[in-house]
């Protein structure tokens, strides 16, 4: 039995899919990434965000609930507060559910279905993506995965 065990794991790791973006030199291939990534989601979406100001992933996020995703988006209330460019009221106002957190939300953290999670230095803005330099990883790791999603539970409290 724990021969199976470690095989499986040694599989997991093996197999798991990894991807790593340096921005600005691979902005576009990132926007493509992250959309598809959105466009094809079938259960959920959770993003924990500092600065959400892009809006066509708000978009793409309406659109993923049209398709009845589960979407949940954590901003830093502070940032919502102070930005008029924030998605925050855009995605509250189409039915995404939308938390602010008192807390300092440096981190960046999106999951898709439970499966694929983003993590990095990266705002979801315009400048992010096309003046900054950033550093993205996406990964199917199961262990990212599970820590990603109790970082995000205690966000959303």
């Amino acid at each position: 039995m724990k021969v199976i065990l470690s095989i499986l794991l040694i599989a997991t790791f093996t197999f798991a899919k990894d991807f790593t973006y340096f921005l600005p030199q691979d902005s576009s291939k990132l926007k493509a990434h992250i959309e598809n990534l959105i466009d094809t989601s079938t259960k959920s979406i959770d993003i924990a965000m500092y600065n959400f100001s892009y809006k066509k992933f708000a978009k793409l996020l309406n659109q993923a609930v049209k398709r009845e995703v589960t979407v949940n988006v954590i901003f830093d209330k502070h940032k919502v507060e102070t930005d008029k460019d924030s998605r925050y009221k855009y995605l509250k106002n189409k039915g995404i559910h939308s938390y602010l957190s008192d807390k300092k939300m440096h981190l960046k953290i999106a999951l898709f279905d439970n499966k694929v999670a983003i993590l990095g230095s990266l705002n979801w803005t315009k400048a992010s993506f096309n003046d900054n330099y950033e550093i993205v990883h996406i990964t199917d790791n199961i262990n990212v995965i599970s820590k990603s999603q109790k970082i995000f539970k205690e966000l959303k409290k």
